[in-house]
């Protein structure tokens, strides 16, 4: 049994969304008992109960003190219930680990102890590796930042970097990545839906960009993985989504940045919204790479 004390606050909280999750059993399982570990709680959320997941969970698990369990019949969207998870979470860092996914505690900590070392970096993760629901390995898939001239240490967080981040690039898997916890609870930083819920984690991964700098540690952190059922493989991007992405970009600068740097930003948000619509509409591919390429 996990020695764990709920005397004093958890170094990592992980956060384990549920829906439909019972042809995830096997994985599920061994990612609960990998972090099974002194310091770390795993906070688990049914927010729909349409099979028996949480509840086989509770029974296997059954007086492991570190776990935490939230079941409702809400029927809360996947970024509903994420934020359920982190308004809930007790750690210093947090870490959110979808059912389909694969990692170790062993890497989770790697990560904290990244952020311990980096006082002004509010986000480490490490590459992820791409695998089918048989088991194979992915290698179109593999995933290295594309931006690593901006994961240094002494990159401090500005206001261009968390826009581009968002139109011009993608930091590959960093939502499953370690998050300082109370840069979210402080600010009040809680995932923001679009209408579609489209991009919702890659905006708000961009938020986190106005509050800090991100860290890549060279490690496989992650095992995704792809099929055809997947949320992100139902996306579908159209005009309305590309301005629903940047009203929500602009609120989150508007929450966290003063008015002179919100104005920059929100002026850089629309200006490449605007291109990015127009490359679309010609058939050309972009200089850059393109977040609404759900490659």
């Amino acid at each position: 049994m996990n020695l764990f004390s709920t005397a004093s606050p958890p170094k990592l909280s992980i956060l384990i969304p549920l829906y439909r999750s019972a042809r995830f059993e096997t994985i599920l399982i061994e990612n609960i008992r990998s972090h099974l570990s002194d310091g770390v709680e795993i906070l688990i959320s049914d927010q729909h109960c349409e099979d028996s997941m949480l509840a086989e969970l509770q029974a296997l698990f059954e007086g492991e003190s570190s776990i935490r369990y939230f079941s409702s019949r809400s029927a809360l969207n996947w970024v509903e219930n994420i934020n359920l998870l982190l308004n809930a979470a007790r750690g210093e860092y947090v870490r959110i680990l979808p059912h389909d996914d694969s990692s170790n505690v062993e890497a989770s900590l790697a990560l904290c102890h990244t952020l311990d070392q980096y006082p002004m970096a509010n986000l480490a993760f490490g590459h992820v590796t791409g695998w089918d629901l048989k088991g194979n390995i992915l290698p179109d898939k593999n995933s290295q930042p594309r931006l690593l001239k901006q994961l240094t240490a002494d990159v401090k967080h500005d206001t261009d970097a968390a826009i581009d981040l968002f139109w011009l690039g993608s930091y590959e898997g960093a939502f499953k990545g370690v998050i300082r916890c109370k840069v979210i609870h402080q600010l009040n930083l809680f995932i923001i839906a679009t209408p579609e819920l489209i991009h919702s984690e890659r905006l708000w991964l961009a938020a986190l960009r106005l509050t800090g700098s991100f860290i890549y540690v060279d490690i496989e952190m992650l095992q995704k993985r792809y099929y055809s059922d997947s949320t992100h493989s139902q996306w579908r991007i159209h005009l309305q989504q590309r301005i629903a992405s940047a009203n929500v970009m602009a609120k989150y600068c508007k929450q966290i940045l003063s008015n002179d740097k919100a104005k920059q930003a929100v002026n850089r948000n629309w200006f490449y919204c605007a291109k990015d619509y127009i490359y679309s509409e010609r058939g050309i591919t972009p200089i850059w790479i393109n977040p609404f390429n759900n490659n």
